[in-house]
């Protein structure tokens, strides 16, 4: 008999740390659907502590990776964020990845600005060279992890723009394409991710691809995009203020850029239902839009139909992410509905 054949697509998710007693739950139900790595964002201002949260994972499951989804150079100094690395890695066997980005609310709810990319660089080469030889060169001073003898640990950058792209495909394991999964965002992050691996000597094909989206199940795919709209509203918000922003449709820059200028990071990813950032993409007409380039939403059947449509776009990697309350029942609804057809070939 043949074998089951495993599901189409490696998962990522996202779920923020509102509670930290769920967390062993949550993650229990996410490896038992099938996920192959957990993120938790670093938001200081309105989530709990990052690395709390990462042990509580780590502690609570087996095989699952998981990480920062995503941490930043301006809150965290290198030889402490390596040292938090270095930690997980040891306690869980070797699943933890570090996935990081220039910063987005965590940065700006401290009056603070995005790193620069020569920062971020910096910054991924330093933690870089402490998991690899325990030492470290960063804005003039040396540093030391003299403990860790463990070796690398994989970095993900999160980019939404061309040379956030191109710094990637340099110097990280994995990209999140943060652009949409549509044939120009696609089309766009490989040139880019391979012009950066190419400046770096390295194969293209040696940089995991992933794409940001949002996961909902849902009795339509169209409530599915509704109940997540404040998700949607990030992936937007990021998409207007980047330099990709070439690849939104000439109709709708407008709509966008009036998007970007009233977001709101208090409510980032809130899930509430009336977020005023769901209601705003509501107000500009880009729910649609946003819901074709960032989500796979609707009944277990759409679900695995749109898996089967970005498989065929070559599209196997999506980092996730899913903002209702009742992520338990998400996970156990999308083990059933999703990933155990799947395995068996439906």
């Amino acid at each position: 008999m043949d074998s089951p054949r495993p599901a189409p697509v490696d998962l990522s998710i996202n779920f923020p740390a509102f509670a930290l007693e769920r967390i062993p739950a949550l993650a229990q139900s996410a490896e038992r659907a099938g996920f192959r790595a957990l993120r938790v964002g670093d938001m200081q201002s309105t989530h709990r502590e990052l690395y709390t949260a990462l042990t509580l994972i780590a502690s609570s499951t087996s095989r699952v990776e998981f990480g920062p989804g995503v941490t930043n150079p301006a809150t965290r100094h290198p030889a402490v964020a390596a040292s938090a690395m270095a930690t997980l890695h040891e306690y869980s066997g070797g699943r933890a990845v570090f996935g990081i980005g220039t910063g987005d609310s965590a940065v700006h709810n401290l009056g603070g600005k995005p790193a620069t990319l020569a920062d971020l660089e910096e910054y991924i080469l330093a933690v870089r060279s402490l998991h690899s030889t325990g030492s470290a060169t960063y804005r003039g001073s040396t540093l030391v992890l003299e403990w860790w003898t463990g070796g690398s640990i994989p970095i993900v950058v999160s980019a939404h723009g061309p040379k956030m792209l191109r710094l990637g495909g340099r110097v990280a394991d994995a990209v999140v394409v943060g652009l949409g999964m549509g044939p120009l965002a696609r089309e766009y992050a490989a040139e880019q991710i391979a012009e950066g691996a190419r400046q770096a000597g390295r194969d293209p094909a040696s940089v995991e691809v992933w794409y940001l989206s949002y996961l909902n199940l849902a009795p339509t795919a169209d409530d599915g995009a509704r109940e997540v709209g404040s998700a949607l509203a990030v992936g937007g918000n990021l998409l207007a203020k980047s330099a990709a922003r070439t690849i939104i449709p000439d109709s709708l820059r407008s709509r966008f850029a009036e998007l970007a200028s009233r977001y709101s990071y208090v409510q980032h990813a809130g899930a509430a239902a009336d977020n005023p950032n769901a209601r705003l993409i509501d107000e500009l007409g880009l729910r649609d839009h946003l819901a074709e380039q960032f989500g796979v939403f609707g009944t277990p059947a759409d679900i695995r139909a749109r898996l089967d449509s970005l498989v065929g776009a070559d599209v196997t990697r999506l980092w996730g992410a899913y903002v209702l309350p009742d992520l338990v029942d998400f996970f156990d609804r999308w083990r059933d509905g999703v990933t155990e057809p799947l395995r068996k070939g439906g």
